[in-house]
């Protein structure tokens, strides 16, 4: 996590200064609609042959029918508009997703009440729901002008659960919260026919923004049979730059390492808006560290400076946590890191301080890399619990929000 806080706050440093929009006087009416809730509905079972199953708190309106690679079924919650969703086969990119949903459902309302003629993020969500990372975004809406304007509201929600990707949306101004209840239910019955073994230990945190939260990490920790553990880090951020405008960035990271938590070798795959921009291969050599591959577009080979074994996730969680046992505060140590975001051409020193103890016996750290620092809080077992970089006229947060297994 304290890697993944550095490499979050280079990539988001250049477009956070407009992630605050500035909330809008709303007429009467208008409060009136949003604040609008339906009453809840007895759970009713919803499957699909041979793909999943599950149950909804609503009328089945429409059975999952199949739609390109997924299926998409509707739920009615006794409003104008049902909840509509889409359980896909894979695990979509879930910031670009929501972007490309939000421009595909402004599409079909433009389409069907006439063009847009404004539309605003009202906010973005991120966390841990079903003990699923997801993300979320709002939009407010005008159709037409004068008399005849028309004042809508969108709610987007894509989460990634078991290798899948399940995408709910409801066009309907207010039952914000009618549509967080039924969609985590239905995330939480929802089993797929297909799914990976469950990893040994997995968590989820959360980055905030302007007390926004905008992104989301999820780290699944798996061992082979020789003994290795394969470390995945999906991170998904969107960031608003302006009022009607995302940065979406999707990011993969695949360690693998040995039980001691040194580094066997790890891959680096980001997407921004949609588009490849980075897909990176470190492997090792007779002479240290070979990097290959595609770098902010171009193609990248790179043999890293310094043939030192490096560190990894689990590297760093097992290195702190032996220095807490060993002489808790005042003890430092100094992990050599690839951080691809940062300088993929060399090994970074990664320089963590334990400062203070907490209470829930919790430790206060300190963070030095790259010309970063970042304070975290950090349990016992060395894992991060929490922490805050600032970025100049911004402070960036994290928080883990969900955990299963031990390390």
């Amino acid at each position: 996590m304290r890697q993944t806080l550095v490499a979050a706050a280079i990539v988001c440093a250049g477009v956070l200064a407009a992630c605050a929009t500035a909330p809008l006087e709303e007429p009467p009416w208008l409060k009136e609609a949003r604040a609008r809730e339906a009453a809840p509905q007895k759970e009713r079972a919803i499957s699909a042959k041979g793909a999943f199953r599950g149950k909804a708190a609503a009328e089945i309106q429409m059975a999952p029918r199949r739609d390109g690679e997924a299926w998409v079924f509707a739920l009615d919650i006794g409003t104008e508009a049902p909840i509509e969703c889409w359980a896909h086969d894979a695990d979509l990119d879930l910031a670009a997703s929501l972007v490309g949903f939000s421009e595909s459902t402004f599409g079909a309302i433009s389409q069907h009440f006439g063009e847009v003629g404004l539309r605003r993020i009202e906010g973005v969500d991120a966390g841990a729901l079903a003990g699923a990372p997801f993300l979320a975004v709002d939009w407010l809406y005008r159709v037409g002008d004068g008399a005849e304007a028309r004042i809508g509201q969108v709610k987007h929600l894509a989460l990634s659960k078991h290798g899948h990707t399940l995408y709910c949306q409801h066009n309907e101004l207010g039952y914000e919260v009618t549509f967080r209840r039924v969609v985590e239910g239905l995330a939480r019955s929802l089993t797929y026919e297909k799914v990976p073994a469950r990893p040994y230990y997995e968590e989820i945190s959360v980055f905030s923004v302007h007390d926004m939260r905008v992104g989301v990490q999820h780290v699944a920790l798996a061992r082979d049979k020789d003994g290795d553990t394969r470390i995945d880090l999906r991170s998904y951020t969107l960031i608003p730059v302006d009022e009607s405008t995302f940065q979406a960035s999707d990011g993969y990271d695949v360690e693998f390492v040995r039980p001691d938590g040194s580094l066997i070798n790890q891959a680096h795959v980001e997407s921004v808006n949609g588009e490849l921009a980075t897909n990176l291969n470190l492997d090792p050599t007779d002479e240290g560290w070979k990097v290959h591959g595609t770098f902010q577009t171009k193609p990248f080979e790179a043999q890293l400076d310094a043939a030192q074994p490096l560190g990894s996730w689990l590297g760093e969680v097992l290195t702190v946590r032996r220095e807490i046992a060993k002489k808790g505060v005042g003890g430092e140590v100094v992990l050599a890191r690839w951080i691809p975001d940062a300088d993929p051409t060399r090994a970074l020193d990664e320089r963590i301080s334990i400062l203070e103890k907490l209470a829930g016996d919790r430790f206060r750290t300190l963070l030095r890399v790259a010309e970063i620092e970042a304070e975290v809080v950090a349990d016992r077992s060395g894992s991060a619990a929490s922490g805050a970089v600032d970025l100049g006229h911004i402070q960036m947060r994290f928080e883990r929000v969900f955990a299963h297994g031990k390390l």
